[in-house]
């Protein structure tokens, strides 16, 4: 089940690491900085729709971070910190080869035409390997064609957002 980024900010202002706001503060300001995020978004093919969900943000607001038209508040600060503590978390847990042939569940549906459901089911029933990445949702094991098929359509988005 995915993680819920407004609850995990909620919970991490509530802590008492919240109360370390010049170090929190600065993690998060070289997240943006020194281009971490957008590199994330890259490297795992992630669309900004999709991230800029996880973040519990709209899409124009991401884009303005990571771009440095847009400085974030103190609570956007928090969310993106939160944000860069999971995604850490969650690389810490799995080697580089790990990402290389997988991709959400939602893009593996969109590519297969098929209910998420369905999809779910092969992976109870052992037809698919399912992987829980928390923050990240379910990813699922994929095929080179399917793979491609991501990348190019992942590539294709990044083209417009360009434009």
């Amino acid at each position: 089940m995915p993680i819920d980024i407004g609850e995990l900010h909620l919970d991490f202002i509530r802590s008492p690491g919240y109360d370390d706001f010049d170090n929190w503060t600065t993690i998060a300001r070289k997240v943006i900085a020194s281009g971490w995020l957008q590199e994330t978004i890259e490297h795992l093919n992630l669309s900004w729709r999709m991230t800029a969900r996880m973040m519990a943000v709209d899409v124009p607001t991401l884009r303005a971070w990571v771009t440095g038209k847009q400085t974030p508040t103190t609570q956007s600060l928090a969310k993106i910190y939160v944000f860069w503590r999971e995604i850490e978390r969650i690389f810490d847990q799995y080697p580089e080869e790990f990402w290389e042939n997988i991709m959400p569940i939602r893009h593996l549906c969109r590519i297969q035409g098929r209910p998420e459901s369905y999809v779910l089911k092969d992976c109870e029933d052992g037809e698919l390997h399912c992987h829980d990445l928390g923050l990240l949702g379910v990813w699922v094991d994929a095929s080179e064609q399917e793979m491609e098929r991501w990348r190019r359509a992942q590539e294709s988005d990044r083209r417009k957002v360009k434009s």
